[in-house]
Order: structure tokens, then sequence, then C-alpha cells
């Protein structure tokens, strides 16, 4: 079970780094900022915090199979 929480983890994390991947530099690009120097730490900082929240709350909604 704790395969499948890491996997979905990983997964839907995968997913919205390529959804903010996509549309950071057009928001950026938009607002006339650089989308080149911007974007990398902006879609850093949100993809690691996405993926803490959903590892943890994931973990936390299969905490009955997972004892």
């Amino acid at each position: 079970m704790l395969g499948v929480v890491i996997g979905a983890a990983l997964a839907l994390n995968t997913i919205i780094a390529v959804s903010i991947g996509g549309i950071v530099p057009l928001l950026l690009k938009r607002t006339g900022q650089d989308p080149a120097v911007a974007s990398g730490p902006l879609l850093t900082t949100i993809t690691d915090m996405a993926g803490f929240f959903l590892v943890l709350s994931l973990a936390s909604l299969a905490m009955p199979y997972l004892v």
C-alpha cells in the first residue's frame, strides 16, 4: 500500500509539474517578465510544495491500510 501512495503522489506531482511548467512561462510573458529567468525557481517551488502535500495527504488517507 505504501508503494501505491508513493506512486500516486509521484504521478499527480508529475501532472502538476507539466501543467505548471506550461502555464507559468505564458503568464510571465503576458505580464512582461522574462520567462527564462523566473520560471525555474517558481516551478521548482510549486512542484516541491505540491509533492510534499500530496505524499502527506495521501499517506494520511491510507493510514488505516499502512499500519
